[in-house]
């Protein structure tokens, strides 16, 4: 009849023809009640901030590069306040690289009380707004879920993919075809971008390796011509650390060595030239009567990293255990040479944390310095080592190559609210790394089988707290 309905009887097993797509429809039903269950999620359910705290995240780090002090007071203000909108969750796994971090950034803040008491007040206040920022942009990178992370990625590189086209549009259109310098703080994406490129190296190779490597020369010649002598070094431990082969290694080093054998020939005089060879240079022999002689010395920035460093460790056998307080050197140069528009350069602050570190810090910020990177570089070698060693994704070795990055802008670097980010985000990384604790045979297995995936991108989404 019309309407009677046909009662169709229920077996246990369905039949062989009907098996396989029926468990493919359950599985997508499955994921997309997941999808609206999430979607319907309110947001006092959520254990995270919601969407508008990434763009907090990159509004504050467009700031930091632009030098806009107060919109970035702001935002650092509502990011350590959103600590308190996230849910109690176990994020950190190893807090020994998270103390030294957050001590390190004492030492470089706190400690102006030995200067003054209102330098003193005002680098704590800066302390306290850093540390809260940062701790709840990690504790939220580690606690979102995969997807959002990801998309959190993609936002973040096209930032630094438009201010570097900024970078190099507003010195190019002003006639200045290298040194790409002189744009506020925006030399940062020097080295911000190769961390991410080479973070994208298995899914750019993915779809065609011609790509990686034309992105990647592309970077080699942005790098090599903006003169900055941290991105040099930077993008040479990116690249020997990646994914490519011993060959492709060899290949691409000879020629970014006669790249820069070019640049040196054709612009012997030039600011880029001066960096490329600036390790060949003896300043350090050289007399502070030879210093004060030089009229255009402001403009020679290896001749006033010499004197300011010289200074620096001169001041470091004064004061050996404590140093001079943080922002002791600054104090210390104006009271003796000027203000720096009056001193001609001589009382610029010292440059690299291995000269202000023992200068203002002592024996003390020394030793934790060093622990700092001894135990950020344990918990992310034993992470690359879970992950397959040699044989880890790029997206894996992204703690690593936050890591040198870190290095390398400490190295060469003034310090500011820039370097305390990242130091602390690396040690923070370094800490809401969880390794997988695994036997000798298991790892030897497991890295055989990660060998066999030549450029397949990372399936291990349960690992949280990483940045990968």
């Amino acid at each position: 009849m019309r309407g009677n309905r046909q009662l169709i009887p229920t077996t246990d097993r369905a039949p062989s023809f009907v098996a396989a797509p029926l468990g493919a429809r359950a599985e997508r039903l499955k994921r997309s009640s997941r999808l609206v269950d999430r979607a319907r999620m309110s947001a006092d359910e959520q254990p995270y901030p919601g969407e508008w705290f990434q763009y907090v995240i990159l509004t504050l780090f467009f700031s930091l590069l632009y030098k806009q002090v107060a919109l970035g007071l702001v935002l650092h203000v509502i990011l350590g306040l959103a600590w308190f909108r996230m849910q109690a969750v176990r994020w950190v796994v190893s807090p020994v690289p998270l103390c030294l971090a957050i001590v390190y950034t004492a030492l470089a803040t706190v400690t102006a009380f030995l200067v003054g008491f209102g330098e003193g007040a005002s680098r704590t206040v800066q302390c306290v707004l850093v540390v809260g920022a940062v701790a709840s942009t990690c504790k939220y990178v580690a606690i979102i879920d995969e997807r959002t992370r990801s998309r959190l990625l993609v936002k973040f590189t096209i930032l630094n993919v438009v201010v570097l086209v900024h970078l190099v549009l507003y010195h190019v259109l002003r006639g200045q075809m290298v040194t790409w310098k002189y744009l506020f703080d925006t030399k940062f994406v020097l080295s911000s971008v190769p961390v991410i490129f080479f973070g994208y190296e298995d899914k750019v190779k993915s779809r065609s390796s011609a790509y990686w490597y034309i992105g990647l020369i592309a970077l080699t010649a942005i790098v090599l011509l903006s003169g900055e002598r941290k991105a040099y070094v930077l993008l040479v431990a990116l690249f020997f650390t990646s994914r490519a082969s011993i060959i492709q290694k060899s290949t691409v080093a000879t020629t970014a060595a006669a790249a820069a054998l070019l640049i040196v020939a054709a612009l012997p005089n030039s600011y880029v030239t001066r960096q490329l060879t600036s390790g060949g240079n003896h300043a350090g022999e050289l007399s502070n009567r030879f210093f004060f002689s030089l009229r255009d010395f402001s403009y020679q920035s290896d001749y006033v990293r010499t004197f300011v460093n010289r200074n620096a460790h001169q001041l470091f056998e004064q004061h050996p255990i404590f140093g001079v307080g943080a922002t002791g050197y600054g104090a210390w140069a104006r009271k003796r040479y000027g203000d720096l528009t009056t001193s001609r350069g001589f009382s610029m602050n010292v440059h690299g944390e291995k000269n202000r570190v023992p200068a203002e810090s002592g024996l003390i910020g020394i030793a934790v310095a060093i622990g700092l990177i001894a135990s950020s570089a344990w918990r992310i070698g034993l992470a690359l080592v879970a992950a397959g060693g040699s044989a880890a994704s790029s997206r894996q070795r992204l703690p690593l190559y936050l890591f040198f990055f870190c290095i390398s802008y400490c190295l060469v670097e003034a310090m500011d609210t820039s370097m305390l980010w990242v130091i602390l985000t690396t040690g923070f990384t370094a800490a809401s790394l969880r390794v997988e604790q695994v036997s000798r045979q298991q790892r030897r297995g497991k890295f055989r089988a990660s060998a066999r995936r030549i450029y397949a991108p990372s399936t291990d989404h349960g690992s949280h707290g990483t940045f990968a």
